[in-house]
């Protein structure tokens, strides 16, 4: 198995390694700077020997014979007369230092100023005249010294680096501890929170750093997580709850029927009837927390195509017109304009059952549902479904597209309802780029809007299969990318 540093340890190697770097950088810099300023300061001794020896020849050379020349150089201390060679306009030799004899075997002569280094020596060599006759002088400076200061000063890097490395290392394990503090009291806080405490928050640091950030990012995780477990507890909660009447009206029907000691054929027919009412209840509420559970996971088939608005609408208000009929109440169509919509076909038919079934379901017998398809003046398809029923009131607007939410009048109204149909409408606007609203005024009927974006279709649309083997139009991807729910 592949050895794994931990984040601390990393740090650690990391800083000293940033550190290391940084210090040999710093030793090759300041070796270089003392080595340059050593030579600078031997190269200013050497131009003010110079100066001293030029007044010295200038007053001297001349007037004084050879013999006497060399014992007045040699009697001169300050000149420094072991490193000095002079050479006459003729290539003899008239001084040559004991410490620089090698120096008197080569007679040739620049006339540039010149520095340069032989063996331990730092030497300037130049020609100057004097009584308009060039002489040739070499002046030298022992870098001795300058080989010990150098060797001294590597020593103590070098005994410098490993206690600085050291440090580094334990000044960045410690350091890299610190920085991990909070990041350790994290994770401590997290381990803490089970299904049981998702409503626990971590506690935010106001450092306005990247841990306060990963702080409310992970706080923001837990919301969504705790609001996803909320859902599947209320689901399950209300959905037995909706499923344990119809059950409970189902079995006391059958029980009643076979207790009765002298059945009658209309007693029998009755019980039926009853059973069948609960089931086809049942049916319906299994059917939308399928489909529920289908948008969910994203699973759910869409296939894309032309659709006619007005004809989509047309054939919903068929579907219903038999349950507006049994409560004495009008439907009326009214068309100001047609267009084709990419939309899926079966899902936008759901769509208008599920809102005229509601129209019919809250409005009092004798009544009227209106339904209306119009070209808006921005461009986007529109439908209307209006009422004249019992109305919604302010603050139960905000909550009626919550999963399993009735509102009190609507439960009073009728008891057939699940609170799932306006979830699932809102869900099928949300995947055709349309946008749902309402607007209601309380015993005074609701008013359902569907806007639609005029979308044009694509020039060849795909399909591919989802999990379940179902096909679904290529078309209808990015709408699937947006189902979050």
């Amino acid at each position: 198995m592949r050895f794994k540093l931990s984040v601390r340890a990393r740090l650690t190697v990391w800083s000293c390694g940033v550190f290391f770097l940084g210090f040999v950088l710093l030793a090759i810099s300041a070796y270089a700077g003392l080595r340059s300023t050593v030579v600078k300061v031997v190269d200013d001794e050497l131009t003010s020997r110079l100066v001293g020896l030029d007044n010295f020849l200038g007053e001297h050379l001349v007037r004084l014979p050879v013999t006497k020349l060399q014992r007045e150089i040699s009697s001169h201390a300050a000149l420094k007369p072991a490193y000095l060679v002079l050479q006459d306009p003729q290539g003899e030799f008239l001084y040559c230092g004991a410490s620089v004899t090698y120096l008197c075997t080569d007679a040739s002569m620049t006339s540039t100023p010149m520095f340069s280094r032989m063996s331990d020596l730092r030497i300037l060599s130049v020609v100057h005249v004097f009584g308009g006759a060039p002489y040739r002088i070499r002046l030298a400076s022992d870098l001795s010294f300058e080989r010990t200061i150098l060797r001294d000063f590597s020593f103590w890097l070098l005994l410098i680096a490993p206690l600085a490395g050291l440090s580094a290392a334990l000044g960045g394990y410690v350091l890299s501890g610190r920085a991990l503090e909070p990041v350790r009291g994290i994770i401590r806080e997290v381990h803490a929170i089970g299904e049981h405490s998702l409503d626990h928050r971590l506690h935010v640091p106001s450092t306005g750093d990247d841990i306060q950030l990963l702080t409310e990012t992970l706080n923001g995780m837990l919301a969504r997580v705790d609001r996803a477990f909320r859902q599947v507890r209320e689901l399950t909660a209300n959905a037995s709850h909706e499923l344990r009447t119809p059950i409970s009206i189902i079995r006391t029907s059958a029980e009643i029927a076979l207790l009765n000691a002298r059945p009658t054929i209309e007693s029998q027919r009755q019980a039926l009837l009853q059973i069948c009412a609960e089931a086809e209840k049942n049916t319906r509420l299994l059917d939308h927390m399928l489909m529920l559970a289908r948008t969910d996971s994203g699973a759910q088939a869409l296939q894309f195509s032309r659709v006619s608005l007005a004809k989509s609408v047309r054939q919903a208000i068929a579907a219903c017109q038999h349950l507006a009929e049994a409560k004495q109440i009008v439907l009326r169509l009214g068309n100001d304009g047609d267009t084709s919509l990419w939309a899926d076909a079966s899902h936008l038919h759901r769509l208008w059952l599920l809102l005229l079934d509601n129209a019919v379901k809250y409005t009092a017998p004798g009544g009227e549902v209106r339904v209306q398809t119009y070209i808006g003046p921005n461009g986007l398809a529109k439908c209307e479904i209006v009422d004249n029923g019992i109305g919604i009131e302010a603050d139960d607007l905000k909550h009626i597209f919550d999963r399993f939410y009735r509102a009190e009048n609507a439960r009073l109204a009728c008891d057939v309802g699940s609170g799932l149909g306006l979830e699932i409408a809102q869900w099928i606007t949300g995947v055709h780029d349309a946008t749902l609203t309402v607007e209601s005024v309380p015993g005074a009927g609701s008013t359902f809007r569907v806007a639609f974006a005029v979308r044009r279709e694509t020039p060849r649309s795909e399909s591919r299969k989802d999990d379940e083997g179902c096909e679904v139009d290529a078309g209808s991807e990015a709408s699937l990318a947006r189902v979050t729910r």
